[in-house]
């Protein structure tokens, strides 16, 4: 893969994008920011990150930064409006893609709402912060598109079975995006000593913290329709440095 979008900046240039992203990120954060200028930044982080090819691990050591914070969020509106708080079969699907493409760990969760006192059902990511904080916007994101893009499909199959198509197709995609995202990893580790350490030691902390990934085979039969749907959607995530395998939104 080329490193073209490294090797045209120096090294200044470089550092003052770094500088960029960890703004965007403490933006995303911030709890004077509405939730649109929270992902505003969030995207605006995930697409330098992209274009220049500059990992987290390359973020913290260019920081001097070691300190590795883990993390708990929750990813919602997984139901349907006036629905029993089941979450809907194809966002499980989303998440195991989510969870494997940002390095995090995701669980099926439930509970009463105080606001309703009915269940509601959702996915806990677990894992660095950053990367928890993408899993979560990404989750809830393509949830979001997967049924804007139903209610505009022609497609003569059931909806259920539709947005199954279109949430398997997703998460092949996510898988790819992760195994492209670990040989960068890999060759950075070769490459860079900061980044070994940095990275070796949140894959420890976030595998002794949450354990590892448990993964379980969907039922029912996916749309055919809503297959090639997902696989044409865009994927609005970062970091991964593809222009192939991802297409980031404006």
């Amino acid at each position: 893969m080329s490193n073209a979008a490294n090797t045209a900046i120096t090294a200044e240039e470089k550092a003052k994008i770094i500088e960029k992203i960890k703004k965007c990120y403490a933006r995303s954060v911030d709890r004077g920011a509405s939730d649109a200028e929270a992902e505003i930044a969030m995207r605006q982080a995930a697409r330098l990150k992209a274009m220049y090819q500059i990992d987290d691990a390359q973020i913290n050591a260019a920081a001097g930064n070691r300190t590795i914070r883990l993390a708990r969020a929750n990813a919602r509106h997984m139901c349907s409006p006036g629905s029993t708080g089941k979450a809907l079969p194809f966002t499980g699907i989303i998440s195991i893609g989510v969870a494997r493409m940002t390095g995090t760990i995701v669980t099926h969760m439930s509970g009463i709402s105080i606001h309703t006192g009915t269940l509601n059902e959702f996915y806990q990511f677990s894992g660095e912060i950053t990367d928890v904080k993408l899993a979560v916007w990404l989750q809830e994101v393509l949830c979001a598109n997967a049924l804007r893009e139903w209610k505009s499909a022609v497609t003569d199959e059931p909806k259920m079975k539709w947005l199954k198509g279109w949430a398997g197709a997703v998460q092949k995609r996510l898988f790819k995006m992760a195994e492209i995202e670990a040989e960068e990893e890999g060759a950075i580790k070769a490459s860079d000593s900061n980044a070994l350490v940095v990275l070796n030691r949140k894959d420890a902390m976030v595998a002794e913290k949450f354990g590892e990934q448990k993964f379980t085979k969907s039922k029912g039969e996916a749309g055919v329709d809503g297959w090639q749907a997902g696989m044409a959607t865009n994927i609005p995530a970062g970091g991964i440095g593809s222009t192939e395998q991802q297409k980031l939104s404006a």
